[in-house]
């Protein structure tokens, strides 16, 4: 574009919304993102806007349906063809200062993003119905233990997130509360009408045992690759804290839970 800093982007990518969402899984701190990430949108189809200098990063976009299998691709044209739906959009903004970007050897990530998002006939639980559920921190199975059912007769919804990250040398830490409330139609779905929002959050932090440096992209505004203290490599000693609740209303109760995680990352020779 000619503009240093701006990036225009159209097509199947991820909504710049949250840092663990955002962070590729070939960089995340433990096997598996936090359980509250499943509440922060992933890849769908749209269009979106960052700039990114210095101190500030900002982005925003508009997004359609999430390119997933046969099922949903059939429950979005039945939504289309039988009721009028659309595939439903969703507009997502993030702000992200960076205080301490003159620093080579460190950085301070202090976001916040919000997302207005309307229903995504793509769901197989029902035209304009929300569902939220997630596995545990492991994944080691299908099972959900946390799952509030199919919500019907969804308006639209209403998520925000706050992140703080930083790292300084071989130490990085970050956490993030993240809240979806989902608006029904009260006409139709008396039973919504004090839903509560699905929320989350969690802490965690890595620290890099034989020197080796924590590294930050500024330009996505996330975290990379490490860099390793030995010849051989490095270990990373991480431990995380989390929190989910999905207890909506007496009808929907999904449930809640804490997880604390400890792990040893090996990072072998480059």
């Amino acid at each position: 574009t000619g503009v240093e800093g701006l990036e225009i982007k159209a097509g199947n990518f991820k909504e710049n919304f949250s840092l663990s969402r955002n962070t590729t899984s070939r960089y995340l701190m433990f096997m598996e993102r936090p359980m509250v990430t499943t509440l922060a949108p992933s890849r769908h189809l749209g269009f979106n806007v960052r700039y990114a200098h210095n101190w500030l990063w900002l982005s925003g976009g508009v997004f359609g349906p999430e390119l997933k299998g046969s099922e949903e691709q059939t429950a979005m044209e039945d939504g289309n063809k039988d009721y009028g739906y659309n595939e439903g959009l969703s507009y997502t903004g993030k702000v992200v200062f960076r205080p301490l970007h003159k620093m080579d050897n460190g950085s301070l990530h202090i976001g916040a993003a919000v997302s207005y998002r309307e229903p995504k006939v793509t769901s197989t639980d029902g035209y304009n119905a929300i569902r939220y559920s997630t596995r545990n921190s492991t994944s080691i199975n299908r099972k959900k233990f946390l799952d509030t059912d199919a919500i019907p007769y969804l308006d639209h919804e209403l998520l925000w997130t706050v992140e703080l990250a930083g790292h300084y040398e071989s130490l990085r830490y970050e956490a993030a509360y993240i809240s979806r409330q989902a608006y029904v139609d009260l006409n139709k779905n008396e039973k919504g009408a004090d839903l509560r929002p699905a929320s989350g959050w969690y802490v965690q932090a890595g620290y890099m045992l034989f020197g080796g440096k924590q590294n930050y992209d500024a330009g996505g505004a996330k975290y990379t690759r490490v860099k390793r203290g030995k010849e051989w490599g490095d270990v990373e000693a991480c431990a995380r804290v989390e929190y989910c609740n999905f207890n909506l209303s007496d009808r929907y109760m999904g449930g809640s839970g804490y997880a604390y995680t400890l792990g040893l990352n090996f990072f072998p020779i480059e």
